[in-house]
């Protein structure tokens, strides 16, 4: 009677033991992509006697410096329908230059990979091969005076914007020429700007969200990067957002109101970074 019995038993056993095992187990599945960009940087280049609009794309998340990469795209067709062809292929930093500092692993501050970095020192190229720290020029007429803003007090102080626009334009009247130029600095993560046409006021600093009558319609604390295109009569500005995976975008136009001309934004909602451009093999979402 016992012997009947003992087969199945056994089977059963092995059974729960199997599922058990294969319960606990632990699977670390692979990231999605080896590189997602950390920051983006627009240039307006002068390129084999052509001048024309370049997206830079950087993963600086390695510590090492020599795997820390970048790819670059050109833009064709602005305003009708945005399109990027790629100019540059994925590679490492140090074929734009050597030397970049591996404690750099994230944003390396407004404009170019090439220019600044933080309140201690500035970044730039030496004739286009290797990178040299130099110090911070403080005269109030210099053009990278206002990436320090050693008299900023709060939460900028001493802290480097992660996007700086020329000519942002809020209308002000009903024609074409009632606007303000606003020349913007945006601290992202502290959800603030700044106008740089002011050098003293204290009160230029004012939250995003409030810049104008679109922004508060967006998540500015985990925008990543922003680029403006000048697309002809306005500007089209790009706000990158690579931890979600989303960009949006505004445009800033001329439009004719019962015979007047006036300046239009269209604030856009919220779209895959997919749609953005074509990524490279290896590039996209973690």
């Amino acid at each position: 009677m016992n012997k009947r019995f003992l087969y199945p038993v056994i089977s059963i056993s092995l059974l729960y033991l199997t599922a058990c095992k294969k319960d606990t187990a632990t699977i670390t599945p692979a990231p999605k992509h080896a590189n997602t960009p950390t920051c983006a940087y627009m240039s307006y280049e002068n390129v084999g006697g052509t001048w024309g609009y370049y997206l830079s794309m950087f993963d600086l998340s390695s510590t090492e410096t020599s795997k820390k990469k970048y790819f670059k795209m050109q833009l064709k067709y602005v305003g009708v329908k945005d399109s990027f062809e790629m100019v540059v292929a994925p590679q490492s930093i140090n074929n734009l230059a050597t030397g970049f500092p591996a404690e750099i692993i994230d944003h390396p501050g407004s404009g170019l990979v090439n220019q600044w970095t933080n309140p201690l020192y500035t970044l730039k190229t030496n004739g286009g091969s290797s990178y040299i720290k130099d110090t911070i020029v403080r005269n109030p007429q210099s053009n990278t005076y206002d990436l320090y803003l050693n008299y900023l007090s709060g939460p900028l102080k001493g802290k480097f914007p992660n996007s700086n626009f020329d000519g942002y334009r809020v209308p002000t009247g009903a024609n074409a020429q009632s606007n303000l130029h606003y020349r913007t600095l945006f601290y992202f993560s502290e959800e603030l700007c700044y106008d740089a046409n002011d050098y003293e006021s204290p009160k230029r600093i004012k939250p995003i969200s409030s810049l104008y009558r679109g922004a508060p319609n967006y998540d500015w604390k985990n925008v990543s990067s922003g680029i403006q295109l000048l697309n002809g009569s306005g500007s089209t500005f790009y706000f990158l957002d690579f931890k979600n995976w989303r960009y949006f975008r505004w445009e800033q136009h001329m439009t004719n109101v019962l015979g007047l001309a006036q300046l239009a934004t269209t604030f856009e909602g919220y779209q895959s970074l997919d749609n953005l451009i074509k990524w490279p093999a290896g590039w996209g979402k973690k």
